[in-house]
């Protein structure tokens, strides 16, 4: 679908001679407008799961990128600020913990000691030598929420672009008539 848009290279000074950090700024509004479906759908998909999974849900949302020259948009389950007790097991729910294997040693919370052996053994029945946790199906939740709504998100970021280009092109019509 290639389309002829009349004033396109005036369209492009004007978005040149707009500063760098409007620019991003309006590109970021618009993606984060336009990834929304994703987000609700995630939500929606953990809270569908049996078990405790709302805090999880809650973390699902959007950041910005760190660059400066091209404006990026992440969607996913939050990891910092107060969502970082929740969000850091995210992948363990999309893809599972089959496989996975326990490091007790080393770490600062578990020391592999003759009495924590003993206690692992009367609170979990877990036998010397053997895993402290059990296998975890994968219970996905962001690539079904990505790829029911990528069609949507797509023609929601160009509606939104194109509704900018109005009225940028508008508001600069304004200012050369008067």
């Amino acid at each position: 679908m290639n389309k002829q848009i009349e004033g396109y290279d005036e369209l492009v000074k004007l978005m040149d001679k707009m500063p760098d950090a409007l620019q991003r700024r309006t590109v970021l509004q618009i993606f984060r407008r336009s990834v929304k479906p994703i987000v609700a759908s995630a939500k929606s998909k953990l809270k569908s799961y049996t078990g405790n999974y709302g805090q999880l849900a809650k973390a699902v949302g959007t950041w910005n990128g760190k660059s400066r020259k091209n404006p990026n948009l992440f969607v996913g389950p939050r990891v910092k600020g107060k969502w970082q007790s929740v969000g850091y097991m995210a992948h363990w729910v999309e893809y599972g913990t089959s496989g996975i294997k326990s490091k007790n040693t080393g770490t600062r919370s578990w020391k592999k000691t003759e009495e924590n052996e003993r206690f692992a053994v009367l609170v979990g029945g877990i036998n010397k030598g053997e895993r402290y946790r059990q296998d975890q199906a994968p219970k996905p939740f962001m690539r079904p929420a990505i790829d029911q709504n990528i069609g949507i998100v797509k023609s929601n970021i160009e509606k939104e672009f194109a509704e900018q280009i109005k009225r940028i092109i508008q508001k600069n019509l304004k200012k050369l008539s008067a």
